[in-house]
């Protein structure tokens, strides 16, 4: 019985760490089915974490209303290239990294917000933009 416990354990752990870019937001976890969105009233969106990307469907109990939604959450490959968001810090700033495509490279600034291409470590930023667009992502780039 322990055994099949720390199994389980280490199955349920495995599959959240690989499936988890974004700690902070457990909608980036859903396991609801994904429906293709070619005939339905309104589409929603998921983050599926096979193919590191959001996918819109129509199951009405998808999380995100919209791709950019979904992509600044779940930390898609989508926001090395969007704009990064503009906050208003009220309550102070802190180290953030964010990937500028055009050099390759990690750039520290501060910021209130580890939305979108903000991010709290530079390795998470550059791994997060040198994800392959399909197949679970198998190793991990060195920030230097």
């Amino acid at each position: 019985m322990k055994s099949c416990v720390l199994l389980l354990s280490a199955f349920l752990f495995g599959t959240c760490a690989a499936t988890s870019y974004s700690p902070h937001d457990s909608r980036c976890l859903t396991s609801s089915l994904v429906m293709p969105a070619g005939y339905c009233w309104q589409s929603h969106w998921q983050y599926n974490p096979f193919y590191k990307r959001c996918v819109s469907t129509c199951n009405p109990l998808a999380p995100f209303s919209s791709k950019r939604e979904c992509d600044y959450s779940c930390r898609t490959k989508s926001v090395c290239r969007a704009p990064r968001p503009i906050s208003k810090c009220e309550f102070g700033t802190y180290p953030v990294y964010y990937y500028e495509p055009r050099t390759r490279t990690c750039v520290r600034t501060s910021q209130c917000t580890y939305y979108g291409n903000n991010f709290l470590r530079c390795v998470t930023a550059k791994n997060v933009h040198e994800r392959e667009p399909s197949g679970p992502m198998l190793t991990h780039a060195a920030c230097y």
